[in-house]
């Protein structure tokens, strides 16, 4: 599948209301086929499952996926591992996630995110009550984005699962900070 594709299959899914997942890893498509799909994803309200992961949507990509979840409200499970995606996206991903009220799970690992998503992620975890695994494994956060995410987490009740692990620059007093939040604990390596 590449843009072409993409943008064919973003029509089929505007008139489409059962498809309740949608994989479609592991193909070229690139930010511009993302930016086809993500006028689907603001009007389709029945898709639950979107696995974008190992396609090189880079920045631009993520940005559209966000623009059209700011609308979506049906949407509760998101892949977008290995995508190319630097913390340039970060202001775009916190939006979407501060505004989004269905999406519960959110996978970006083997990515290039870090210390400014982690800055973003102290809003989302202050407003969103919907979110209840975040996985960020394989990027570049530091004790820094680490502090942020801490920030948000000192006021939320409902995640379940944030796992940063394989984050190398993650020193010990980061991942103490991490271990104090019960709710979380269960997904920090042992």
């Amino acid at each position: 599948m590449n843009n072409d594709s993409a943008k064919f299959l973003s029509e089929s899914l505007f008139k489409n209301n059962t498809l309740l997942v949608l994989d479609i890893s592991k193909n070229d498509i690139s930010g511009l086929g993302a930016l086809c799909l993500c006028d689907m994803l603001k009007n389709n309200y029945t898709l639950q499952n979107l696995v974008f992961s190992t396609n090189p949507i880079s920045d631009g990509g993520i940005i559209a996926i966000a623009d059209g979840l700011k609308e979506n409200k049906g949407l509760k499970l998101l892949y977008v591992d290995d995508c190319e995606i630097t913390d340039d996206a970060s202001g775009p991903i916190g939006e979407m996630l501060c505004i989004n009220s269905s999406l519960q799970y959110i996978f970006l690992n083997n990515n290039d995110l870090g210390d400014q998503l982690g800055v973003q992620l102290t809003d989302v975890l202050n407003k969103n009550v919907a979110l209840i695994s975040i996985e960020l494994r394989n990027n570049k956060f530091t004790d820094i984005g680490v502090a942020s995410i801490c920030k948000g987490l000192a006021s939320n009740l409902v995640l379940k699962r944030l796992d940063v692990k394989n984050n190398f620059k993650i020193t010990s007093k980061g991942w103490h900070s991490l271990a104090k939040f019960k709710n979380i604990a269960e997904s920090l390596p042992k």
